[in-house]
């Protein structure tokens, strides 16, 4: 365990995103039972063609701990990628979170979190954040679940252009999780939409949506496919705003 604790956090110090929006519903264990769990990805890829390389490196960490009692929860996540050429840095990019919940009752429960990250590509030197709010457990049937979170967040933002811009914002983060498991632990669907409106206006807001696909070989493998869609109405200087994300792979999954 104390080897895990270290990866992890090795991890969080890296800090590593696809995006400026994680999904961190997607991360979540949804066990009302089991008190440790977690879950690994690490790829490696080296590619050489016409006298030019390729190196490629994604990795990535879910830590999640309840108390005795399973109202309280503790969930840490880690995520880094790295590609590179030859002569070229092509992405660099990584996060760290950290989220505690309690539980008040079969429906509310209280979230306090804080996000570090960066993303080469997005131009993004430097994203903090740290929020706080409630999450509403709707339906938790066998074969359907579905969440609504609902939270206030302050975010500090520095970007990698030649003359450097600061943002200092408060936003809402609002989303809806909808889970559907398959029958006899096979697998699982999980949809997840967030909505980020600033404190300033509703002009200026983010939208993003992650649905997952999830087939379990055996309890400890996993096939995953995921679409991944992002929207920023304000995004950073030459950055677009739509970004649209699609990955296969392989989940390892520890208990």
């Amino acid at each position: 365990m104390k080897i895990l604790v270290i990866f992890l956090f090795s991890l969080i110090a890296a800090q590593s995103v696809q995006g400026q929006l994680v999904n961190v519903e997607s991360q979540r264990i949804q066990s009302d039972s089991i008190r440790r769990s977690g879950s690994a990805n690490l790829s490696f890829a080296y590619q050489e063609n016409n006298n030019k390389s390729l190196i490629q490196l994604r990795s990535s960490l879910v830590y999640q701990w309840k108390t005795k009692s399973l109202k309280d929860i503790l969930l840490l996540l880690g995520n880094y990628n790295f590609s590179k050429t030859k002569d070229t840095r092509l992405s660099n990019a990584g996060f760290g979170h950290i989220r505690y919940n309690r539980k008040f009752s079969e429906l509310v429960r209280y979230e306090l979190y804080s996000q570090l990250q960066y993303n080469q590509l997005l131009n993004l030197r430097v994203r903090y954040l740290a929020g706080t709010g409630l999450r509403f457990k709707f339906s938790a049937k066998k074969y359907f679940k579905s969440y609504v979170g609902i939270s206030a967040f302050y975010e500090y933002e520095e970007n990698q252009e030649t003359t450097r811009t600061f943002v200092n914002d408060g936003r809402l983060s609002n989303y809806l999780v909808l889970s559907v498991p398959f029958p006899k632990d096979k697998g699982e669907f999980t949809s997840t939409t967030y909505y980020q409106p600033n404190f300033r206006g509703i002009v200026d807001f983010r939208v993003s949506n992650q649905t997952i696909l999830v087939f379990n070989f055996t309890t400890k493998l996993a096939f995953t496919a995921s679409f991944s869609y992002f929207y920023d109405r304000f995004p950073p200087t030459n950055i677009a705003s739509e970004t649209i994300f699609v990955e296969n792979g392989l989940r390892l999954n520890f208990r």
